[in-house]
């Protein structure tokens, strides 16, 4: 009983530290977008907002930070294949890129990564709240925005409080985890 105990937290760590859930989040919030912005559902889109998004936070798990190692030691010491996951957030983001297929949607996939650049390399990983709006903002726009590329009669309204809901969401979770 408890090795099987020991083994379902295993795999369970596993989705969470290799940021599939937080990638199948992503994925399914577009959806509800979608749904609830009475727009069709674009697959690829889907799929390629949970690539970027796993490709996005597995490249800032690509290094150990200090403040990782104190804020989150278990799951540092739980990437133990560290090496690669920068090769894959690149393969990851590569192919969200292909399979978004749109000009359009393919700059939209591209707020994730300037903000998680700017994050890791510009130095808001240590502004209170600076950070938080960042991630944010960055998520909120393409889950918001993608639905909206392909209809031309979306209400403006409906946009921005889909736009609101996003980043205030985003925004809890930020400053939660």
């Amino acid at each position: 009983r408890h090795n099987l105990a020991l083994e379902i937290k295993s795999k369970l760590s596993w989705l969470a530290y290799t940021n599939i859930v937080v990638a199948l989040s992503a994925a399914f919030s577009l959806y509800t977008a979608f749904i609830f912005m009475d727009a069709e559902v674009h697959w690829p889109s889907l799929l390629s907002l949970f690539l970027v998004t796993f490709a996005v936070y597995n490249f800032d798990r690509s290094s150990q930070s200090k403040l990782d190692k104190i804020n989150h030691p278990e799951r540092q010491n739980f990437i133990s294949f560290r090496k690669y996951l920068l090769y894959i957030s690149i393969a990851s983001y590569a192919a969200a890129l292909i399979i978004a297929g749109s000009t359009e949607l393919r700059l939209m996939l591209l707020f994730p990564l300037v903000a998680a650049l700017v994050y890791k390399y510009g130095g808001l990983k240590r502004i209170f709240l600076l950070k938080n709006i960042t991630v944010a903002v960055a998520w909120a726009i393409p889950i918001t925005f993608i639905p909206v590329l392909g209809e031309s009669s979306m209400p403006t309204g409906l946009a921005l409080a889909f736009f609101s809901f996003f980043a205030i969401r985003a925004f809890v979770n930020a400053v939660a985890y």
